[in-house]
């Protein structure tokens, strides 16, 4: 009985637990010790907790180390390795859920400033419901507190390659300069990476997070 990779292609992907099986049943058939691979069997090329197997060169198994916590698991198109990436680099979330998160919001910040994490793809998401939750106060002089909740709404129009991120729902501390919830303002490009701009406390800064979460629904 013989047994065949199902790696045929460049860069395909195997996960450590189906490797593990795929190794333990391959070598027994060939008769081979997995340190070396001998008797026809499959070198095993992991060496550490957490590492991949993918398709390298023709197809030859080749050892994917793991990546850092937070990272994401992203491929380049056919021929190309892939690779680990994080979110806040620029991969993009694809359809589904977002569970909650947590952002530090900067204060007065005047000009559009990315939320990390909160970037949809286009090619894949057609609309989404995002909710958040603002918190920012300061103490000492001139202390301000603020304490609001957000809903939004975000929909893309693939003709025009642009997002619309419309309000479905606010509450709490409003800014009575802007009218924003907490004085924060949100945006999102084309590329649909959400964007915020935030008003100026005074006093000395004490808390200014963002807790955000949202589902979406593909093209």
């Amino acid at each position: 009985m013989s047994y065949q990779t199902p790696m045929v292609d460049k860069n395909n992907l195997i996960t450590p637990t189906w490797a593990k099986w795929f190794l333990q049943l391959y070598l027994r058939a060939g008769g081979a010790d997995a340190a070396t691979g001998g008797g026809g069997g499959l070198t095993n090329p992991m060496t550490t907790g957490g590492d991949m197997i993918y398709g390298g060169a023709a197809g030859l198994p080749t050892r994917l180390g793991n990546g850092t916590a937070g990272q994401v698991l992203t491929s380049s198109g056919t021929t190309v390795a892939p690779t680990w990436a994080s979110n806040s680099s620029g991969a993009y979330l694809g359809s589904g859920v977002i569970s909650e998160t947590t952002f530090t919001i900067a204060n007065n910040q005047s000009s559009p400033a990315d939320v990390t994490g909160l970037l949809f793809n286009p090619v894949t998401i057609r609309s989404a419901e995002i909710d958040l939750q603002y918190y920012r106060n300061t103490t000492g002089a001139g202390a301000t507190e603020m304490s609001a909740r957000a809903k939004f709404i975000a929909t893309y129009k693939t003709v025009a390659a642009s997002w619309d991120l419309s309000p479905l729902g606010v509450g709490g501390d409003f800014d009575t300069g802007t009218g924003e919830p907490a004085g924060i303002t949100l945006s999102i490009t084309s590329a649909g990476q959400v964007q915020y701009t935030s008003t100026n406390f005074s006093g000395t800064a004490a808390s200014s997070i963002m807790h955000f979460r949202a589902s979406t629904m593909g093209v």
